[in-house]
């Protein structure tokens, strides 16, 4: 709702992997611009509520069970240490995401 009323009721979010309102009916709608997305290092809170394996691929996989969720900022090295390229690209292919980023961290 928070979006529709930004958007001065032109938001459709129907369009983002599980988002959306069906309730909120605009005929003029547009697609939002935004791509949603969170930092990797987020899926390490709460671990309790996730049954997935506390890792960098674990946690792409976990993102990809959040409704509306669209891409991952990933840091480096930190998060390339126990994958390699190709493995962050295949848990974000299987997650349905994409990357955000990769944020250098030193």
């Amino acid at each position: 709702r928070l979006f529709h009323e930004q958007f001065g009721g032109s938001a459709d979010l129907t369009h983002f992997r599980g988002g959306g309102d069906d309730s909120i009916e605009d005929d003029d709608a547009e697609e939002c611009p935004l791509m949603f997305g969170s930092r990797l290092n987020s899926m390490k809170d709460r671990p309790e509520l996730w049954n997935g394996s506390q890792d960098a691929q674990g946690w792409v996989k976990r993102q990809g069970t959040i409704d509306g969720l669209g891409c991952v900022d990933f840091n480096y090295p930190q998060h390339f240490h126990s994958m390699t390229n190709a493995q962050a690209k295949s848990a974000l292919d299987d997650a349905g995401l994409v990357a955000g980023g990769v944020l250098l961290r030193f």
